[in-house]
Protein backbone atom coordinates (compact mmCIF):
# COMPACT_ATOMS: atom_id res chain seq x y z
CA UNK A 1 0.00 0.00 0.00
CA UNK A 2 1.29 3.32 -0.95
CA UNK A 3 1.88 5.41 2.25
CA UNK A 4 2.22 9.89 1.90
CA UNK A 5 6.03 10.68 2.09
CA UNK A 6 5.67 12.04 5.39
CA UNK A 7 4.43 8.75 7.51
CA UNK A 8 7.42 6.61 6.14
CA UNK A 9 10.75 8.99 6.10
CA UNK A 10 13.24 8.89 8.30
CA UNK A 11 15.20 5.39 9.48
CA UNK A 12 13.30 3.41 7.57
CA UNK A 13 12.99 5.49 4.09
CA UNK A 14 16.50 3.98 2.90
CA UNK A 15 18.46 0.56 4.05
CA UNK A 16 22.20 1.20 4.87
CA UNK A 17 23.83 1.22 1.49
CA UNK A 18 27.43 1.22 2.81
CA UNK A 19 29.98 2.09 4.74
CA UNK A 20 31.46 5.57 6.08
CA UNK A 21 35.04 4.32 4.24
CA UNK A 22 32.75 3.62 1.35
CA UNK A 23 31.38 7.05 0.93
CA UNK A 24 35.00 8.68 1.75
CA UNK A 25 36.48 6.69 -0.66
CA UNK A 26 33.48 7.84 -3.18
CA UNK A 27 32.60 11.35 -2.70
CA UNK A 28 36.13 12.28 -1.23
CA UNK A 29 34.72 15.04 1.13
CA UNK A 30 37.84 17.62 2.58
CA UNK A 31 36.27 17.88 5.56
CA UNK A 32 33.01 15.35 7.22
CA UNK A 33 31.74 15.21 10.61
CA UNK A 34 30.49 11.83 11.63
CA UNK A 35 27.34 11.68 14.25
CA UNK A 36 25.83 8.61 15.63
CA UNK A 37 22.02 9.06 16.15
CA UNK A 38 20.87 7.63 19.05
CA UNK A 39 17.77 8.16 21.38
CA UNK A 40 19.79 11.51 22.86
CA UNK A 41 19.27 12.92 19.87
CA UNK A 42 15.68 12.68 19.75
CA UNK A 43 15.47 14.61 22.99
CA UNK A 44 17.82 17.20 22.09
CA UNK A 45 15.61 17.75 18.62
CA UNK A 46 11.99 17.66 20.08
CA UNK A 47 10.86 20.61 21.48
CA UNK A 48 7.01 20.77 22.53
CA UNK A 49 7.00 24.14 22.55
CA UNK A 50 6.00 23.67 18.48
CA UNK A 51 3.22 21.67 19.14
CA UNK A 52 1.26 24.52 19.90
CA UNK A 53 1.65 25.98 15.58
CA UNK A 54 3.06 22.96 13.81
CA UNK A 55 1.77 22.07 10.41
CA UNK A 56 -0.15 18.72 10.75
CA UNK A 57 3.00 17.02 8.42
CA UNK A 58 5.98 18.59 9.99
CA UNK A 59 8.04 16.64 12.20
CA UNK A 60 9.73 18.69 14.77
CA UNK A 61 12.43 16.12 15.51
CA UNK A 62 13.61 15.89 11.47
CA UNK A 63 12.95 19.68 10.90
CA UNK A 64 15.69 20.73 13.89
CA UNK A 65 18.00 18.09 12.61
CA UNK A 66 18.09 18.90 9.12
CA UNK A 67 18.53 23.15 9.99
CA UNK A 68 21.15 21.34 12.46
CA UNK A 69 23.16 19.65 9.68
CA UNK A 70 22.76 22.42 7.15
CA UNK A 71 24.19 24.47 9.35
CA UNK A 72 27.13 22.08 10.42
CA UNK A 73 27.49 21.66 6.91
CA UNK A 74 28.08 25.25 6.20
CA UNK A 75 30.52 25.73 9.13
CA UNK A 76 32.50 23.29 7.44
CA UNK A 77 32.97 24.86 4.58
CA UNK A 78 33.73 27.93 6.16
CA UNK A 79 36.29 26.18 8.19
CA UNK A 80 38.23 24.69 5.56
CA UNK A 81 38.05 27.76 3.25
CA UNK A 82 39.72 29.62 6.32
CA UNK A 83 42.21 26.78 6.65
CA UNK A 84 43.18 26.61 3.55
CA UNK A 85 42.38 30.33 1.99
CA UNK A 86 40.42 29.00 -0.58
CA UNK A 87 37.91 31.72 -1.07
CA UNK A 88 34.55 29.86 -2.72
CA UNK A 89 32.47 31.46 -5.60
CA UNK A 90 29.67 29.74 -5.40
CA UNK A 91 28.34 27.55 -2.41
CA UNK A 92 25.25 24.53 -3.49
CA UNK A 93 23.07 23.15 -1.29
CA UNK A 94 21.59 19.87 -2.05
CA UNK A 95 20.09 17.05 -0.88
CA UNK A 96 22.04 13.84 -1.74
CA UNK A 97 18.97 11.68 -2.67
CA UNK A 98 17.91 14.39 -5.35
CA UNK A 99 17.63 14.24 -9.55
CA UNK A 100 17.68 17.44 -11.28
CA UNK A 101 15.57 17.74 -14.55
CA UNK A 102 17.40 20.53 -16.45
CA UNK A 103 20.81 21.59 -16.30
CA UNK A 104 21.39 24.97 -14.61
CA UNK A 105 21.69 28.63 -17.17
CA UNK A 106 25.00 30.28 -16.95
CA UNK A 107 23.27 33.65 -16.13
CA UNK A 108 21.81 32.27 -12.78
CA UNK A 109 25.73 31.72 -11.51
CA UNK A 110 26.52 35.07 -12.91
CA UNK A 111 23.92 36.64 -10.76
CA UNK A 112 24.43 34.23 -7.66
CA UNK A 113 27.78 35.33 -7.57
CA UNK A 114 27.27 39.14 -7.95
CA UNK A 115 24.28 39.58 -5.76
CA UNK A 116 22.80 38.68 -2.67
CA UNK A 117 20.41 36.41 -4.58
CA UNK A 118 19.24 32.81 -2.79
CA UNK A 119 17.78 30.55 -6.01
CA UNK A 120 16.02 27.56 -4.96
CA UNK A 121 13.93 24.94 -6.39
CA UNK A 122 10.54 26.36 -6.57
CA UNK A 123 8.62 29.52 -5.56
CA UNK A 124 5.39 29.86 -4.64
CA UNK A 125 2.99 32.74 -5.77
CA UNK A 126 2.02 32.42 -1.66
CA UNK A 127 5.89 33.15 -0.89
CA UNK A 128 6.87 30.12 0.17
CA UNK A 129 9.98 27.97 -1.55
CA UNK A 130 11.79 25.30 -1.34
CA UNK A 131 14.89 23.69 0.34
CA UNK A 132 15.91 20.70 -1.28
CA UNK A 133 18.60 22.81 -3.57
CA UNK A 134 20.23 26.22 -3.34
CA UNK A 135 22.89 28.08 -4.05
CA UNK A 136 23.90 31.21 -3.76
CA UNK A 137 27.41 33.50 -3.47
CA UNK A 138 29.35 32.55 0.38
CA UNK A 139 27.77 36.10 2.29
CA UNK A 140 24.49 34.82 0.99
CA UNK A 141 24.82 31.40 1.71
CA UNK A 142 26.11 32.01 5.20
CA UNK A 143 22.73 33.87 6.03
CA UNK A 144 20.48 31.36 4.09
CA UNK A 145 22.40 28.31 5.72
CA UNK A 146 21.79 29.71 9.36
CA UNK A 147 18.39 29.32 9.91
CA UNK A 148 19.32 27.12 12.65
CA UNK A 149 20.82 29.69 14.59
CA UNK A 150 17.26 31.98 14.43
CA UNK A 151 13.99 29.54 14.11
CA UNK A 152 13.06 29.48 17.33
CA UNK A 153 13.15 33.38 17.61
CA UNK A 154 11.12 33.31 14.59
CA UNK A 155 8.66 30.85 15.60
CA UNK A 156 8.17 33.03 18.97
CA UNK A 157 8.46 36.26 18.08
CA UNK A 158 7.03 36.25 14.31
CA UNK A 159 4.77 33.77 14.72
CA UNK A 160 5.63 31.31 11.66
CA UNK A 161 4.81 28.27 11.68
CA UNK A 162 6.46 24.99 12.57
CA UNK A 163 7.19 24.35 9.18
CA UNK A 164 9.90 24.15 6.35
CA UNK A 165 7.90 25.95 3.75
CA UNK A 166 6.63 28.39 6.05
CA UNK A 167 10.29 29.31 8.14
CA UNK A 168 12.44 29.32 5.67
CA UNK A 169 11.23 31.64 3.52
CA UNK A 170 10.01 33.84 6.23
CA UNK A 171 13.88 33.95 7.56
CA UNK A 172 15.38 34.89 3.83
CA UNK A 173 12.82 37.77 3.92
CA UNK A 174 14.07 38.81 7.56
CA UNK A 175 18.14 38.70 6.09
CA UNK A 176 16.85 40.60 3.00
CA UNK A 177 18.03 37.65 0.77
CA UNK A 178 16.35 38.09 -2.65
CA UNK A 179 14.96 34.75 -3.66
CA UNK A 180 14.13 33.53 -6.81
CA UNK A 181 13.17 29.61 -9.04
CA UNK A 182 16.62 28.19 -10.43
CA UNK A 183 16.45 26.88 -14.35
CA UNK A 184 16.59 23.53 -13.60
CA UNK A 185 12.73 22.81 -13.07
CA UNK A 186 11.30 20.53 -10.16
CA UNK A 187 14.23 17.94 -8.47
CA UNK A 188 13.01 15.14 -8.14
CA UNK A 189 13.24 13.59 -4.71
CA UNK A 190 14.27 10.01 -4.53
CA UNK A 191 11.72 7.91 -2.57
CA UNK A 192 11.23 4.81 -1.91
CA UNK A 193 8.63 3.45 -4.24
CA UNK A 194 6.14 3.13 -1.33
CA UNK A 195 6.09 6.56 -0.51
CA UNK A 196 3.72 9.10 -2.76
CA UNK A 197 2.83 12.62 -2.40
Amino acid sequence: KNQPHFDIEGSIRYKDEGSLEEMRNLYKPKKFIKEAWDKEYDKYFYNPIFEKNKHPYSSIIRYHAMLYTIYQCYKLVEDYSRFTDIKYDLIIKARSDIRPTNPIILEEIDKALKNRVLFVDFLRENGTCGDVLFFGNPDCMFDACGLYLYYKNLYTYYNLQFDTEQMFPGYLKYKNIKVLQHSMGPVHVLRPPQAVW
